[in-house]
């Protein structure tokens, strides 16, 4: 009878929702963040799987920041770190041992390869960029595969017509134009974004021709075809897609208010620049003037600072300070302050100086 019920309660339990994550050590701390907020905020009935797919070795400090987010969420979440000596080689040779294709690095495109990286045993998983947040539990999202013929699910970037084509044309700008200039004699109807993606793996795996595809029109065409054009092509029929609130694209303006997307948004993306993570005091003062106390008492000028600041890869009061120096333009920002100070400490100093001669002698 016990087996019985634990087989019903096995039977009944909500399957892991798998995600994954490509980067390299430059995006490790916003791809912690991202991976923070996911963890914060799915349900209490989910079990997350987060796997970090890396082009190079992850640094010791990193490492040990994504094992301390993993013993916060435990046992509900686990963290896989693939960056061996294996995985890497086979992910360089995938791409010819190129670090760089066309100015994209494989950190970015080594969820082409996804279905061969991870575990055979997995069926399907999400990719996300590093510049997201997750406000709400992945259930729905990771719910809409498997779905009749579709291997992948995305949210569309735009929509093509027929009025796309006119050879009359005069923009130079966007996937189209360009299939037709190269005469390709493709015909997407749409495009995706490439930022947030789920993958039917086991489908994928079993018609292994189309990732072999998209790597040869990578390497075969010129731009602008980078890696989310060459998805939408060769993808081109069996792509499910999705609503924009699993990936809403925002700027600070928005940003800063997390009420406001919290009612229309499950996935934030931020397509600003300077991205969050590069914010420094003289980028906060063009953002928003007001806001450079914020930055410097810890008090988050943005949503992504807010789950920072409660994440393994918090900032000190120390580790800001020392950002004011950082760069050319932070120190041309504060210049004029320490000149002020310094000029009202030298002239302190010598009146307290006169008076106190005139007061001995």
């Amino acid at each position: 009878t016990e087996e019985t019920t634990n087989q019903t309660d096995q039977a009944s339990a909500p399957e892991k929702i798998h995600v994954a994550f490509c980067l390299d050590n430059n995006y490790a701390e916003c791809t912690g963040v991202a991976a923070y907020s996911l963890c914060k905020n799915m349900a209490p009935e989910d079990e997350v799987v987060i796997h970090i797919v890396m082009s190079e070795p992850l640094q010791l400090r990193h490492r040990k920041k994504f094992q301390e987010l993993e013993q916060m969420f435990a046992p509900k979440v686990k963290i896989r770190i693939y960056d061996s000596e294996k995985y890497l080689e086979q992910l360089m040779t995938r791409f010819k041992n190129n670090l760089v294709i066309r100015n994209w690095p494989i950190s970015k495109l080594a969820r082409i390869v996804l279905p061969e990286l991870l575990p055979s045993s997995l069926d399907k998983v999400i990719s996300l960029d590093a510049d997201v947040l997750i406000l709400s539990s992945l259930r729905d999202l990771w719910n809409r595969l498997p779905h009749e013929d579709h291997f992948i699910a995305g949210v569309i970037r735009c929509f093509y017509a027929e009025r796309d084509y006119d050879p009359e044309s005069e923009s130079k700008h966007g996937l189209l134009p360009w299939l037709r200039e190269t005469q390709l004699g493709l015909r997407p109807s749409f495009d995706i974004h490439i930022s947030v993606i789920v993958w039917d793996l086991r489908k994928i795996c079993q018609t292994r021709h189309l990732i072999n595809e998209t790597i040869d029109f990578m390497f075969r065409y010129g731009p602008p075809l980078l890696a989310q054009d060459t998805i939408s092509l060769v993808f081109r029929d069996h792509i499910l897609p999705c609503g924009e609130e699993w990936n809403h694209r925002t700027h600070y303006a928005i940003f800063e208010k997390p009420s406001i997307q919290t009612d229309f948004a499950d996935i934030l993306h931020c397509t600003a620049r300077p991205k969050p993570w590069k914010i420094k005091p003289h980028e906060v003062v063009k953002i928003r003037r007001k806001a450079i106390m914020s930055y410097l008492t810890l008090r988050p000028p943005t949503i992504w600072h807010r789950y920072r600041q409660e994440s393994p890869w918090r900032c000190s009061v120390r580790s800001r300070f020392w950002e004011l120096f950082a760069t050319p333009e932070d120190r041309k920002l504060f210049k004029p302050i320490f000149i002020g100070i310094a000029a009202t400490l030298a002239l302190t100093t010598s009146v307290s100086l006169y008076y106190l001669g005139r007061f001995f002698f």
